[in-house]
C-alpha cells in the first residue's frame, strides 16, 4: 500500500491550527502554546518546501501476537493466519497526514485495507493521545465499522486516553488501560481555538473590509461576534451541539457501564485508570499482548 501526502500539508496544518475545532485536553494545548506559534511564524521549518514527500517514514503496523512488523508500503499477503492487525494513534490526532504524522483519513484507509483481508481476525487500537480535531474522529469510527461489517473485532488498550483519542476508543468493543500509574481517561469536552491576525495587519498599514450580500447577513456572524469577544453565538451554534453529541455517543457506547452522574465525568474531568474503571470509562486493565489475546478469543 502507499499513501501520498498532500502537496499543501503545511498550509491544512496551519489551517486547522489557526480555525480548527477541537475535542483536545486544554492542558496538552497551554504546554504546546510556543510550537504552534514557532509552527505558524514564517520562520517556521514548516514553512520551508520538503523535498521527497514520498520518502515520508512507514505508517508502522504489528501483526499476529507482534511477531510481525509491517509498514504500509509491504505486501499485506505477507501477513500470516489468525493475525490482529495492530494501529497506533498517537499524539495529536489529525484529519489530513503532516510531515510528522499520519492522518486519520490515511488510517482509514489502512483499516479498510486491513479489514478485508482474510488473515487478519481483528484489530488493536493502541491509544496514546490528548485528542485532536473533531474531523479526525469520523474516519477511525469508519475503520472501526470495517472490521465490524465483517464480524471481526477490535479492542483498544490506552495510556493517554483524552477527548478525541477516547471518542475513538468508545467504538472499540473493550477499552483497555494500558497500566494504572499514567493510563488517564476522559477530558469529553470541545474547544475552539483560533487566532485573531486583524490588529498586526491593521498596524502595519492593511485595511480590511468584510461585505456580505443582502441575502447572507446571518453567515459568519457567530464568529464576527467571537471576534468581539462575545462568545454565546459560536458556543450556542458549534461547540455545545459538539459538546452534546459528544457526550450522547459516550452514554450510548458504554451504556449501563458508564456512571453518567458522575461529577465532571462528561464535562471535560479526566480520571486514572483505577477511577476511570471504577466510573464506567473502560473495561479493564491489561497490555497490548492481552488486547490482543482478548481479539483472538473473541473472533
Amino acid at each position: 500500500m502507499t499513501s501520498s501526502l498532500h502537496s499543501n500539508w503545511q498550509f491544512l496544518l496551519a489551517n486547522a491550527l489557526m480555525r480548527g475545532q477541537w475535542f483536545i485536553a486544554p492542558q496538552y494545548v497551554a504546554a504546546h502554546s510556543e510550537l504552534i506559534a514557532n509552527m505558524l511564524n514564517k520562520q517556521s521549518p514548516f514553512s520551508v518546501e520538503q523535498p521527497l514527500l514520498s520518502n515520508r517514514p512507514d505508517y508502522v503496523m504489528q501483526a499476529g501476537n507482534g511477531q510481525v512488523i509491517w509498514g504500509i508500503r509491504k505486501n499485506f499477503s505477507e501477513i500470516p493466519k489468525n493475525s490482529v492487525a495492530i494501529f497506533p494513534l498517537k499524539g495529536t490526532m489529525m484529519k489530513d497526514g503532516t510531515w510528522c504524522s499520519y492522518g486519520t483519513e490515511e488510517i482509514e484507509m489502512f483499516m479498510q485495507a486491513a479489514a478485508a483481508q482474510p488473515n487478519v481476525v481483528g484489530m488493536v487500537l493502541h491509544i496514546d493521545s490528548p485528542g485532536g480535531e473533531v474531523g479526525s474522529i469520523a474516519p477511525i469510527h469508519r475503520g472501526i465499522d470495517y472490521f465490524a461489517k465483517q464480524g471481526k473485532p477490535v479492542v483498544s488498550v490506552c495510556d493517554y486516553c483524552y477527548s478525541a483519542g477516547y471518542y475513538a476508543a468508545i467504538k472499540t468493543d473493550l477499552i483497555l488501560a494500558e497500566n494504572d500509574i499514567s493510563s488517564d481517561f476522559g477530558s469529553i469536552g470541545t474547544m475552539l481555538d483560533f487566532i485573531d491576525s486583524m490588529p498586526i495587519l491593521e498596524k502595519a498599514g492593511y485595511v480590511h473590509h468584510r461585505i456580505k450580500a443582502d441575502e447572507s447577513s446571518d453567515k459568519n456572524t457567530a464568529f464576527e461576534q467571537a471576534l468581539k469577544g462575545d462568545y454565546t453565538a459560536i458556543k450556542t451554534e458549534m461547540l455545545s451541539p459538539l459538546a452534546q453529541k459528544f457526550q450522547a455517543d459516550v452514554k450510548a457506547a458504554r451504556g449501563a457501564r458508564l456512571k453518567a452522574d458522575t461529577p465532571g465525568i462528561l464535562n471535560g474531568k479526566t480520571f486514572f485508570a483505577k477511577d476511570a474503571l471504577a466510573v464506567g470509562l473502560i473495561d479493564d486493565f491489561g497490555d497490548l499482548n492481552k488486547a490482543v489475546q482478548l481479539v483472538l478469543e473473541l473472533a
